[in-house]
């Protein structure tokens, strides 16, 4: 499996072996990026390559 992680109500995803979330600021810009939540989103992209719809979603 590629691995789990909990997303709370805030939309917020937490790693279940690190209870930190990461930030990355970008450069010139005011945004920044959810390590935990782009590597919660290509999970799920990695799961739909495989053909595994259900395991995506979740």
């Amino acid at each position: 499996m590629l691995g789990d992680a909990k997303v709370d109500e805030d939309g917020n995803v937490y790693d279940t072996k690190d209870i930190n979330v990461m930030y990355l600021d970008k450069d010139g810009e005011d945004g920044e990026i959810n390590i935990s939540s782009a590597i919660c989103f290509l999970r799920g992209k990695a799961y739909e390559a495989l053909g595994n719809c259900a395991q995506a979603r979740l």
